[in-house]
């Protein structure tokens, strides 16, 4: 196979666009596209460049050696599996919020599932820089950090939202009352998420 079919098997089995792959290589998406239809040639230092992004030698690159397969990404692969479980704990968190509590389920164990959602999702950022460092990664930085503060997100919203619910107390005694059970019940799940609101609506936003 010739550099410009190996370059275009390589980035469509690594999941890559076009743009993705040239983001992170630095160049523009036509300087890609010009490589792949064999217009222009990559330099040395972005052949070495795509050799560590995809796991292959140079000379399999350049099709003057057989094209291993694209080895494991256990770094990125690894941070990929903890964040997902870290998200999946924040939709169940906010899936009790939303009823107020699921069978024996509270809002205080809402409140508790949040912390390792947190802990997850922190847990995945090491592993994912230590991917990018071997050129593993496949998806954006941005992409992954907005994904991993929005999980970590969860878990100060619902202190502050506890919080806003005890100094609400204070200033309108009437909550304690037995009669109010469901205006506590609505005001503890809606406060937290109108913070966690607020913070992913920033995060989601930015731009870097």
């Amino acid at each position: 196979m010739t550099l410009e079919q190996n370059l275009l098997l390589l980035r469509e089995k690594a999941g890559l666009s076009q743009e993705k792959l040239a983001e992170k290589l630095g160049v523009s998406r036509q300087a890609v596209s010009k490589w792949e239809t064999g217009q222009s040639t990559p330099d040395v230092d972005k052949l070495m460049a795509l050799s560590r992004l995809y796991g292959v030698s140079v000379d399999s690159l350049l099709g003057l050696a057989p094209l291993q397969t694209i080895r494991k990404r256990p770094y990125c692969q690894g941070a990929a599996a903890i964040l997902a479980g870290g998200t999946a704990v924040v939709w169940g968190v906010l899936f009790l919020c939303a009823l107020g509590g699921v069978g024996p389920l509270s809002l205080g164990d809402a409140d508790a599932l949040a912390l390792p959602a947190a802990a997850l999702s922190f847990l995945s950022i090491p592993l994912f820089e230590a991917g990018r460092a071997r050129g593993e990664c496949a998806f954006s930085p941005r992409a992954f950090y907005r994904t991993a503060v929005w999980a970590m997100a969860l878990a100060p919203s619902r202190l502050a939202g506890v919080w806003g619910m005890a100094v609400l107390r204070r200033l309108l005694p009437w909550l304690n009352s037995s009669g109010s059970i469901l205006v506590q019940l609505v005001l503890s799940a809606a406060l937290p998420m109108l913070v966690y609101a607020v913070v992913c609506l920033g995060v989601w936003m930015k731009k870097k």
